[in-house]
């Protein structure tokens, strides 16, 4: 049963920016887990998907608060950063 704010379709697309992340689509990834960002603010996972994304990206200003909350949250790992 689906919740009726959403949380469950926020959760499924941030799996879906997850794996887009593993496939190394850094540009799908980046707008799932901005897109997920916009409604849930606090999600660490989409958090942690877009500092990553961002900073493959080469947008370090854009990922800057999203690895700052992906590490206060713990969700970021140093394998976050080598590719």
């Amino acid at each position: 049963v689906a919740r009726a704010d959403g949380v469950d379709r926020g959760v499924h697309r941030v799996a879906r920016a997850e794996s887009a992340l593993s496939s190394g689509d850094v540009v799908e990834a980046a707008r799932l887990s901005l897109d997920v960002l916009d409604r849930w603010p606090w999600d660490a996972r989409a958090s942690r998907v877009a500092a990553v994304a961002l900073a493959r990206l080469d947008d370090p200003e854009a990922a800057l608060p999203h690895i700052e909350r992906a590490g206060q949250s713990g969700t970021a790992t140093a394998d976050d950063w080598t590719e």
